[in-house]
């Protein structure tokens, strides 16, 4: 067979043998649709898991955070462009779709391929990566728990398009007794969701908005993917939310107010937001107030935990890709560029909003004063579901409007309050 359809989202790519998918991250080989950037680490650092953002999930640790290439959404205003889905990633995800490097390092051992790749990529005009096994990440994250590390978190470009290297490091890193935490816009379908269930402990997954003429028109997305796979997600480990506030575009009280209802609307497993369960202590059970602003500020990282990236060293076999705990050349200041303060990791639809309100209520859920924080029977709720608000800065191709002011931001924040228990902002 000269093609196959990629199942990831939904795309469904019908990719041709050799050919990648929309999202640069899936090539056709012998017929069958495989990850083209397995183990393909453009990025890697020891991050604060406040920066996930994850705010009521082991706060004030520390989360190996590791990124390749690659996305299917076309977000205008991505503040990880350079690794997403720039002219650069585009360059380098043709590269790997033409030079199986992984069929080398099977014949010739991993070694042999790092070696061969570096060469090969000095020669052409692509980002720079370095092949980490499932084997040596796992070990890697092992090696700075005595930095205060708890895990790895796949993030920085989107990890489910690569979701096999996800599933594989993760197995191991479970072994290991350590969480991982997958950051996402989730755009995936259920059969993803399902491969990783097992042995994901959290996720951070973008809601990018509530209308479809925005997920369709202004990100390349499609809202109810994403809807129907938080629904499921909630369901089978730790989520939090994020929306980054667009003025213009997302950015209306009516919005915020579906979205926040249809969030308080969901049914989570009570175990997996239980204070014990996401190590947070009494001293760390806050609640933002009303106006509070970036109240996840209360839980730092241990004392001296901030600088620990500049000093600690991989553990043996990692080669230079944990040096320093920085990203990989090319590739390091990609998230920063449009990043002036921690709090949105990522970067961070068409009923009438009023109509899709009443539908959400209609469906069980409340708005307003009337919602229920906590049902008496299970004790969680989807009002326990944390969402963070946060706001946008002109980035990458969306530089035809301010930021967000940050009165917006915690206005809206305080709109989604009246819904959820646990509203943040991010990015003031």
């Amino acid at each position: 067979m000269d093609h196959a359809t990629c199942d990831v989202c939904f795309r469904h790519c019908r990719i041709n043998e050799g050919s990648l998918g929309f999202c640069g991250a899936r090539t056709c080989v012998d017929g069958k649709v495989i990850c083209a950037n397995y183990g393909r680490v453009t990025s890697l650092a020891l991050d604060p898991i406040e920066k996930k953002p994850l705010a009521r999930f082991f706060p004030g640790s520390l989360i190996l955070s590791v990124g390749s290439y690659g996305c299917n959404l076309r977000c205008p205003f991505c503040q990880n462009n350079e690794i997403s889905w720039s002219e650069l990633a585009i360059d380098t995800a043709r590269y790997f779709a033409n030079h199986d490097l992984r069929a080398g390092a099977a014949e010739n051992g991993a070694a042999q391929q790092e070696e061969n790749g570096a060469a090969q990529q000095e020669e052409n005009d692509i980002l720079r990566t370095d092949f980490v096994t499932p084997e040596v990440l796992a070990d890697t994250a092992e090696y700075y728990k005595r930095a205060g590390n708890i895990g790895v978190a796949f993030t920085y470009n989107e990890p489910l398009i690569g979701y096999e290297y996800v599933r594989d490091a993760a197995k191991l890193v479970h072994e290991k007794g350590m969480k991982n935490v997958i950051v996402t816009n989730g755009t995936a379908g259920l059969n993803v969701l399902d491969e990783l269930a097992p042995y994901v402990d959290a996720m951070n997954i973008d809601l990018k908005g509530f209308s479809d003429r925005y997920y369709k028109d202004v990100l390349g997305g499609d809202r109810k993917m994403v809807m129907d796979f938080i629904e499921a997600a909630v369901k089978v480990c730790h989520v939090e939310l994020t929306t980054l506030i667009i003025p213009g575009e997302n950015d209306s009280d009516e919005e915020m107010a579906a979205l926040s209802a249809w969030v308080a609307g969901l049914k989570p497993s009570p175990e997996y937001y239980t204070d014990a369960g996401c190590g947070i202590s009494a001293e760390q059970n806050y609640q933002p107030l009303s106006g509070a602003g970036s109240a996840k500020q209360n839980c730092q990282p241990p004392s001296g935990a901030g600088s620990a990236r500049q000093n600690c060293q991989p553990s043996s076999g990692a080669g230079s890709v944990g040096q320093n705990c920085q990203p990989s050349s090319g590739a390091g200041s990609a998230r920063q560029k449009c990043q002036p303060s921690s709090g949105a990791e990522s970067v961070g639809e068409d009923l009438p909003l009023t109509d899709q309100v009443e539908q959400v209520t209609n469906a069980g859920s409340t708005t307003g004063a009337d919602i229920t924080v906590t049902d008496q029977k299970n004790q969680v709720t989807g009002a326990d579901i944390p969402l963070h608000v946060t706001r946008f800065f002109p980035c990458f191709h969306m530089t035809d409007r301010c930021p967000t002011a940050v009165d917006s931001v915690i206005h809206l924040a305080d709109v989604a309050r009246k819904n959820l228990k646990y509203v943040y902002t991010g990015n003031i």
